[in-house]
């Protein structure tokens, strides 16, 4: 038998050495980037994304989280969250239950009738989609349609494989330039069932202001409630009794009104140290809205119960991040020394300062 020749000229080894490099390089990253899909299509000044990490699969764990604790049995709909969702909404048709979904609010206005918000759904179908609404009108790609349960109308556009939902046309009409988190946040983002992720360099132009701006108003609302005893704490709202006419004073009532006469006193003795509490407290929020990039808090379902994470990321070399890279970790368990029973809830904290102070 004759051999076979090859029309194709042999590569050099470090070509294909290179080639492997780029296919293991894909094989790893492919899946993140996939995950990440919803977040190219939102807004780049976006100030809070919730990402859903695909909704059939979160969904049931869920499901399965609530049956363990028995909640399912007062909330039936979190028997299974993504049916009651699409039993109330009625969309059911075209809707990906693999993909990732998305509420997306968008750096607008927070005290107006129709929140600033957006809502990606992933979908197979568009078409099919849009067949979940009754009398859709379109206009512009945007279409004009009623979801069930609301008075109001809503507007739907196409945004890659996703069907983008909002209570105002003019937010769909925002770029969708995307948000890339780093770092911590970004595997935060792609791991968690469920996470909250906080645009700090939009909301920092937001809030640093306000609080600057009401520090005083802060200060002074603090130390009254610290005068009256705490925000309804003891004596904030009490009146001392008025006698009647005719009527003899309480017995033992000048003890009380003693004991509290004493007890405002020494709360005004401490009350500079409090108010430098306050100010250094204060000042601290200030350094950290300063220096964040971005903030998550998420959700994770399984057989071991609900794990919450929450994260805040500084820029690199920030006097935040400093400060945090010199806190001590520490490598034992964090349920050591418990007693060997079934809990409810059990917490803890740990870090990587090594990670966010630099």
């Amino acid at each position: 038998m004759n051999p076979v020749r090859s029309l194709v000229p042999p590569a050099p080894p470090r070509r294909v050495a290179v080639a492997a490099a780029l296919a293991v390089a894909l094989l790893i990253l492919a899946p993140i980037t996939a995950r990440a899909q919803v977040l190219q299509q939102v807004p780049a000044d976006s100030l809070v994304v919730i990402k859903i990490n695909k909704l059939k699969p979160v969904s049931d764990r869920i499901a399965a989280f609530a049956k363990k604790l028995g909640i399912d049995q007062m909330q039936p709909a979190l028997a299974d969250p993504l049916g009651a969702m699409q039993k109330r909404t009625s969309i059911t048709q075209g809707l990906d239950q693999n993909g990732e979904a998305a509420i997306v609010f968008v750096n607008g206005a927070m005290n107006e009738k129709q929140p600033p918000v957006m809502i990606f759904f992933p979908i197979t179908d568009y078409q099919a989609f849009l067949k979940n609404f009754a009398a859709v009108k379109t206009e512009d790609q945007i279409s004009i349609v009623k979801v069930k349960n609301d008075a109001d109308e809503s507007f739907v556009t196409k945004r890659g494989n996703y069907a983008v939902l909002s209570p105002k046309r003019e937010f769909l009409d925002i770029k969708a330039a995307g948000i890339t988190p780093a770092g911590l946040s970004a595997k935060e983002m792609a791991t968690k069932d469920i996470v909250a992720f906080v645009n700090m360099k939009s909301a920092r132009a937001r809030l640093l202001p306000q609080l600057q701006q009401n520090r005083a108003k802060i200060i002074a609302e603090f130390e009254k409630n610290y005068r009256q005893g705490g925000p309804g704490g003891p004596g904030a709202n009490r009146r001392p009794a008025v006698p009647q006419d005719g009527d003899a004073p309480a017995p033992g009532a000048a003890a009380p009104n003693a004991a509290a006469a004493a007890a405002a006193a020494q709360r005004e003795k401490f009350l500079p140290l409090v108010r430098a509490g306050v100010n250094r407290g204060l000042d601290v929020a200030e350094q950290a809205l300063t220096d964040a990039d971005a903030a998550t808090y998420g959700w994770s379902f399984g057989d071991a119960g609900l794990q919450a994470t929450a994260l805040l990321e500084f820029t690199p070399n920030s006097p935040s991040a400093q400060r945090v890279a010199q806190l001590k970790n520490s490598g034992d368990s964090l349920v050591k020394g418990l007693p060997q029973t079934k809990y409810w809830i059990v917490g803890g904290t740990s870090g990587n300062n090594s990670d966010v102070g630099t």
